[in-house]
């Protein structure tokens, strides 16, 4: 088994308390460089409170396992779900982009939200058409690569029939 470490997003979570300006270099490298663009509420904490973002992220990367394979996708996706039910413009927006980043097709995301219609109506279709310029212009990532899903998932054209 393998340990998780001590970094997350390029911040040093064992050292809540101290903040270094190479930690804030390589955690806004990382947001800008893999597509997800800077946070204005990760921002709010790194200026005035960056213990508060260093705890964050320590606890988040327990979301993932040292053990089990990983499918950033399948994480994304429900992200996605989860922001359309809320209603959570930003967020739906940055999910998007980020699972796109992860190799998501198009038809994937709208997948998602129409599964996420079914739970969230009107309130999150408003919020999540907001950004249907980028879905619009949504370009499919290269076929390739590692699994996308699990093993044994496929798509059920009947699922809701």
């Amino acid at each position: 088994m393998t340990a998780i470490g001590s970094y997350q997003d390029g911040l040093d979570v064992s050292r809540p308390d101290e903040m270094t300006a190479a930690e804030i270099e390589a955690y806004r490298a990382e947001y800008t460089g893999s597509n997800k663009g800077l946070l204005d509420s990760f921002e709010f904490w790194l200026e005035f409170r960056p213990d508060v973002l260093k705890r964050h992220k320590a606890r988040t990367r327990h979301y993932t396992s040292a053990v089990e394979p990983s499918h950033h996708l399948v994480g994304l996706l429900g992200a996605i779900h989860q922001y359309t039910i809320m209603a959570f413009r930003e967020g739906i927006a940055y999910e998007i982009r980020l699972a796109q980043t992860n190799g998501a097709t198009r038809t994937d995301i709208l997948d998602t939200l129409s599964l996420a219609f079914i739970h969230s109506g009107h309130r999150g279709m408003y919020a999540a058409a907001a950004y249907a310029d980028y879905v619009r212009d949504y370009a499919d990532p290269e076929p390739g690569g590692e699994p996308r899903f699990p093993a044994g998932w496929s798509f059920d054209p009947h699922a809701f029939d």
